[in-house]
């Protein structure tokens, strides 16, 4: 089934901590399911008890996909890409370079 002009429909299932940041840093809205919408979360949570992890019951949001697409093009807070490329280089050498003594 397609939504939103023929879009196919696609589901996540992400921490309800991290959909928060998305709220928090993008600008996604808080909640609400709406079936139209062709991007769709399901939030969950783990609760620690005794030695283990126990999964809640989802929450379901929703959100268009020209949100999606807006959060992907103004995506506040990321370094200049030849400064991270670069960056990330010299880590990557570092880490890697075999030495023989």
């Amino acid at each position: 089934m397609s939504t939103e002009h023929g879009t196919p429909n696609a589901i996540g299932f992400i921490q309800g901590y991290i959909y928060a940041n998305l709220v928090n840093r993008y600008g996604l809205k808080t909640g609400g399911y709406i079936s139209e919408h062709a991007s769709r979360f399901a939030l969950y949570d783990l609760i620690p008890k005794g030695d283990q992890l126990t999964l809640t019951q989802p929450r379901f949001v929703s959100t268009t996909v020209d949100e999606v697409y807006q959060v992907m093009r103004n995506n506040p807070g990321l370094p200049d890409k030849d400064k991270f490329v670069e960056v990330l280089s010299a880590k990557l050498k570092a880490r890697l370079d075999v030495k023989f003594s």
